[in-house]
């Protein structure tokens, strides 16, 4: 091509040089979208890099944390004691629900015999409470707190729970709730059936 010809082409091209004169043009294409190949892909590796890390760090911040009891899972943890619980059994809670500290409960014939709350005895009166019915019945007031709290919201609470695979009992629970003295939980350390 001649003078006159490039410098009509350089003017087709507003001043810069014609892409298809050279190979560098084909090359720097090339790399162009080489780079911005290389720039999504960082974006993409650096996005899942980051949802790892979120994920990460809400399992370790959760880890422990029961789950939020549904009444259909309370209903069936019922049902399995009511047919698998044992008429006698020893078992120690430790919480801070009603009682703070260590609760120890015997239960003979299927009744409360003895307990004890960090080694001192307790009143007889409150020994059904802390029984394996009296732990359901604790869940079943609240349960009934939060259909009423339609009308009154202060005072539902959340409820979070689980469940003895086996035998049904609550091995642990906790409630929290807006209201001050909603909160509290408590969990089975030490379960034994005897006869």
């Amino acid at each position: 091509m001649d003078q006159q010809g490039q410098t009509e082409q350089s003017s087709q091209n507003n001043g810069q040089p014609d892409p298809q004169a050279t190979p560098l043009a084909a090359n720097a294409s090339a790399q162009g979208r080489s780079r911005l190949q290389n720039i999504v892909l960082g974006a993409i590796v650096g996005s899942l890099v980051g949802l790892s890390g979120i994920i990460g760090v809400m399992v370790f911040i959760n880890r422990g944390q029961l789950p939020l009891m549904k009444a259909g899972e309370f209903e069936a943890a019922e049902a399995r004691w009511n047919q698998r619980g044992p008429a006698g059994y020893d078992m120690d809670l430790e919480g801070n629900f009603d009682f703070k500290g260590r609760l120890h409960v015997e239960v003979r014939n299927g009744a409360v015999s003895a307990m004890t709350l960090d080694g001192q005895p307790e009143p007889p009166r409150l020994w059904d409470y802390y029984s394996v019915p009296g732990l359901f019945g604790i869940i079943r007031d609240d349960l009934k707190r939060n259909e009423a709290s339609a009308t009154n919201p202060e005072n539902a609470v959340i409820q979070q729970a689980e469940f003895d695979a086996e035998l049904g009992f609550p091995r642990r629970y906790q409630r929290s709730g807006a209201s001050a003295g909603q909160g509290g939980d408590w969990r089975v350390v030490d379960f034994r059936a005897v006869k």
